[in-house]
């Protein structure tokens, strides 16, 4: 750093303090104590770095002094930004041409007192962060994981515990030029046990916090002076010194630090993380009641695919959810700060909470967990051992398998306790028939409705007033002739003359013959479906291959007409079965013919038609096939060729 002013009525003078190295170099003479210069020769700059590098050892940081004559143009500078010159100085790179020809007058050396607190450094071993720090002229880094601190001397680190008394420290202390000249710089940050820079630029700075985030950790970097800045822009977490540290420093930071005290900061970096830990300790536990999840889950599918009762009531599932997971993981977000924290290894940036084989594990471990639950449960019910096991002690009812799918399943409810009934529609699923009693209108109705979601065709008899509403819901309303008011006639779709429940049977046993008379004939005619492929491929495979027709318009006549037409007809005029109540109806989505059946049909009548043809040919150009004589009948044999040109005379 330079500043210029006149100096004992002489003309404008720079006057220049720096690092030793940096000065010596632009330095070309020396004052001596009389006040004459000399010629800095290689002897004179070989006892001043000496010297310096004494004082060094002693834990005290050298600065130089020099002067030197400003140039012609800066004779009548004043400071005023109107002065010619001063367009120069807005020009950092013009500096190196200003300070040059320096005069050195000497250099002192300056000591760094380690507060008593600040030795909590040794404290942060084997942490992740980075901490870097301007500390008279060197860059103090503290990886809390391999504890790097760079410093502007042995010494200093020594009286930190830093580095030993005695420790060889030369590939471990760098001054950032030498850093730069580094080939593999990520390696060499690497390194465990501390390093030392000195003399570091900002953009040396800049660029181990650009390496160290490159390198996957988490940056955090101090700073007090406006040099610090773009580093401590660039870190994670830039922290300023409040007391010393200047605005733009405190600008560019995240936070300040507003006693300067390092030991702060590593409070704060323990503190952070037991919170980190604390916080992951919650979210573990929290996924780990994802298991409980998985197992009320499997539990409750499980029973309600099997129609057992449920193995696990709301109060136990409620029980589970607030008592036995909430308390836990919440007393794990409390939990103290552990004595050696700073000892332990961190985690990197990118590792995750909880990751997805852990859900993989805890979501098996449940479902496990609650297919057992229901195993147990139903052995519970339905065994009186098991493995050795005696399981009636207490005395409870033991029930069959079937018992326990029906439990809770009454064929006989009042309306009002079919409303409460949960599942509903499975109760209705019932085999065997179920009496409704006391039921009102609302709760015939439901009862209609939930058939016919269920895609029942809803049959309803009914003669009072109450029942229209249910009349006309159902599919088929059947009112009582005789007993039977005005209103439920209106509303049914027929009316039952002799009030007699066997006349719907006789109704319902007729309706299903016709409809399976109906069924076979339209069946039939769509088996026809494969006899009309079959004329298809012969008439199109005969004309490209140039043959004869295999199939004359008398036999197409025939197939269509004979073969085809009465046996379907017939086939709708099946009597009634014997049986036929005692068979179950078809749903009313039933199809009379599906896509497959037409498909299939279509291939059997091209794989015949195909079949035929080739019998065609191979009758009029073989007389055996196979082993079979085909020319008992006298008929005359061709070649292919001939039969392909059949008719065509030359």
């Amino acid at each position: 750093m330079g500043v210029m002013g006149g100096f004992q009525l002489r003309k404008q003078t720079a006057l220049v303090k720096g690092a030793v190295k940096n000065v010596l170099e632009r330095s070309t003479h020396i004052q001596l104590l009389d006040g004459s210069k000399q010629e800095l020769d290689e002897y004179s700059r070989h006892l001043i770095l000496q010297s310096m590098h004494d004082m060094s050892m002693s834990a005290l940081r050298c600065l130089v002094f020099a002067f030197a004559d400003v140039p012609s143009d800066f004779a009548t500078y004043d400071g005023s930004e109107d002065h010619p010159p001063h367009q120069q100085l807005l020009n950092p790179s013009n500096y190196s041409s200003i300070e040059s020809n320096l005069t050195f007058v000497g250099f002192v050396g300056l000591k760094r007192c380690i507060k008593p607190l600040q030795t909590d450094v040794t404290q942060i071993e084997h942490r992740s962060a980075r901490i870097m720090d301007t500390v008279q002229g060197g860059v103090l880094v503290n990886q809390l994981d391999q504890t790097e601190v760079f410093m502007s001397d042995h010494a200093s680190l020594a009286a930190c515990d830093i580095f030993k008394e005695n420790e060889d420290i030369s590939s471990r202390s760098l001054t950032g030029k030498e850093f730069m000249d580094v080939q593999d710089q990520k390696n060499h940050l690497r390194q465990t046990g501390g390093l030392l820079f000195s003399r570091a630029e900002p953009k040396h700075k800049q660029e181990i916090v650009r390496l160290l985030k490159e390198d996957g950790e988490v940056v955090a970097m101090t700073g007090d002076g406006i040099n610090d800045a773009p580093a401590l822009e660039l870190a994670d977490i830039g922290v300023a010194m409040g007391i010393a540290g200047t605005d733009v420093a405190k600008e560019a930071s995240d936070m300040v630090l507003a006693d300067d005290n390092f030991s702060t900061i590593v409070a704060a970096v323990g503190e952070g993380t037991s919170i980190y830990n604390n916080m992951k300790a919650f979210i573990r536990r929290f996924f780990y009641c994802y298991s409980y999840w998985w197992l009320e889950v499997a539990s409750i599918f499980l029973t309600a695919a099997l129609g057992i009762p449920e193995g696990m009531i709301p109060v136990q599932l409620l029980w589970v959810n607030l008592v036995t997971d909430g308390p836990p993981a919440t007393i794990l977000g409390f939990n103290p700060p552990e004595k050696d924290i700073m000892k332990k290894p961190p985690c990197r940036s990118d590792d995750s909470l909880i990751t997805p084989w852990i859900l993989f594990c805890y979501m098996v471990i449940g479902m496990y967990v609650g297919v057992e639950t229901v195993g147990v449960f139903i052995i519970w019910y339905t065994h009186s051992s098991f493995m050795g096991i005696d399981l009636s002690q207490d005395g409870h009812s033991l029930v069959s398998y079937s018992q326990l799918a029906h439990w809770g399943q009454c064929l006989s409810l009042t309306g009002k306790e079919f409303m409460d009934v949960q599942d509903q529609k499975n109760h209705l699923r019932q085999t065997g028939g179920l009496l409704f009693s006391r039921a009102e209108p609302k709760h015939k109705q439901e009862i209609v409705r939930l058939l016919k979601e269920d895609g029942e065709v809803v049959a309803m008899t009914g003669d009072g007033i109450n029942d229209a509403p249910a009349l006309e819901l159902a599919d088929i309303g059947v009112a009582m002739g005789i007993a039977g008011t005005d209103v439920a006639k209106e509303a049914s779709d027929m009316v039952l003359a002799d009030d007699n429940f066997s006349t719907i049977v006789a109704a319902v046993g007729e309706g299903t013959s016709i409809y399976n008379n109906m069924k076979a004939f339209i069946r039939r005619f769509f088996y026809c479906y494969s006899y009309w492929w079959l004329e298809v491929a012969s008439i199109f495979l005969t004309a490209a291959l140039g043959i004869p027709e295999g199939m004359i318009p008398v036999q197409l006549l025939w197939v269509n007409l004979v073969t085809d037409g009465p046996p379907a007809t017939i086939l709708g005029f099946n009597p009634p079965e014997k049986d036929i109540m005692k068979k179950p109806p078809c749903r009313s989505d039933d199809s009379l013919i599906t896509p497959w059946i037409l498909f299939c049909y279509m291939v059997i009548g091209m794989y015949v038609g195909v079949e035929t043809v080739g019998v065609f040919i191979i009758w009029y150009t073989h007389s055996s096939f196979m082993g079979i004589d085909l020319s008992q009948d006298g008929h005359s044999l061709v070649s292919y060729s001939q039969l392909a040109h059949w008719g065509q005379c030359l």
